[in-house]
């Protein structure tokens, strides 16, 4: 999912810089990759339900996420764009 992310960004934000955060707390495995590029084609703040919902954002990124019971939110604007990317983390039993 973070190489997924980055290659878009490189092949289609024409931006000049991105950035990878990541954690994990309380059970949920958090990444974030934001960009200073030109954004999706929709613009503003879109949880997974609504792009889901729209037929917006990648559609592989949403697939595995839904899979994994996790989400994504993306808010984009000329400029700047931000994933948000959650799911739990799971044992290595399950």
């Amino acid at each position: 999912m973070i190489h997924e992310g980055l290659i878009n960004v490189a092949r289609h934000a024409e931006a000049s810089a991105a950035r990878l955060e990541m954690a994990v707390e309380d059970g949920q495995v958090n990444i974030a990759i934001s960009d200073d590029g030109r954004g999706f084609s929709f613009k503003g703040l879109y949880d997974h339900a609504t792009l889901a919902a729209l037929e917006l954002g990648p559609v592989t990124l949403k697939e595995r996420l839904a899979r994994l019971g996790g989400s994504v939110t993306i808010d984009s604007s000329p400029g700047a764009t931000r994933l948000q990317i959650t799911f739990p983390v799971r044992s290595q039993g399950a």
